[in-house]
């Protein structure tokens, strides 16, 4: 099953995901990003499920949950490091720096290395309303493999305290992502053949209900 219809003609093709901004985040060159992409290169010979652990351990290895940081930080250079990245737009390479990020970091590079893992047969960045309170919105990744979709959440899964997981109080808010933002663009990658293909587009076009976000609302991607 395709989340997006192959006949939509808004999408455009990419020929990197270099410099496009992910629910904010400028995914730029970092030497870091180069270390972590061999990484994720090195994993192509593994199973899908093997892929998809090994990936979530670099990104959670890689960035710290800056959420969690920001609200139960045990010093406060913890919790000024946690505002900033949930609060400022920064690049990728700013994140990698500090070693922590939010879920739009996290998801961000999570699809970095997915497409250079070659995982799955498409991969979609997603954005969610999630409780409307601190933190109303939380960017996830979505895998579709043998026609099977996977959401990972990697703000949940980076959690060390499991009080602050959304999915414990709202366990379906990933099943209904905003197909459109104004002023913002979504991102996936599809297997073509051998091949994998970028893709941005304005909103994305999906058989499940539509839900548009506001400006005002995505302008706080927090988590």
């Amino acid at each position: 099953m395709s989340i997006v219809d192959a006949s939509d003609h808004n999408r455009r093709r990419l020929e990197s995901y270099y410099e496009i901004n992910a629910f904010t985040v400028r995914i730029d060159h970092s030497e870091r990003l180069n270390t972590l992409i061999a990484e994720a290169r090195a994993l192509r010979p593994l199973s899908h499920h093997e892929k998809i652990e090994q990936l979530k351990k670099i990104t959670g290895n890689s960035l710290r949950n800056a959420y969690e940081l920001m609200v139960l930080g045990s010093v406060p250079d913890e919790q000024a490091l946690g505002i900033d990245l949930v609060r400022r737009t920064h690049p990728l390479s700013y994140a990698l720096e500090k070693g922590a990020g939010s879920c739009r970091y996290q998801g961000a590079l999570f699809f970095v290395l997915g497409y250079e893992a070659e995982l799955g047969d498409e991969h979609h960045l997603q954005v969610a309303f999630v409780n409307g309170e601190q933190c109303p919105n939380s960017v996830f990744n979505e895998v579709v493999h043998l026609g099977q979709r996977k959401s990972i959440s990697l703000c949940a899964e980076t959690l060390q305290r499991q009080e602050l997981d959304f999915t414990r109080h709202n366990p379906f808010a990933l099943r209904h992502p905003y197909t459109k933002i104004p002023g913002m663009t979504f991102y996936s990658y599809q297997k073509t053949g051998p091949d994998y293909e970028i893709f941005e587009e304005p909103e994305r076009i999906s058989t499940r209900p539509a839900f548009i976000g506001s400006r005002h609302k995505i302008h706080t991607l927090n988590k």
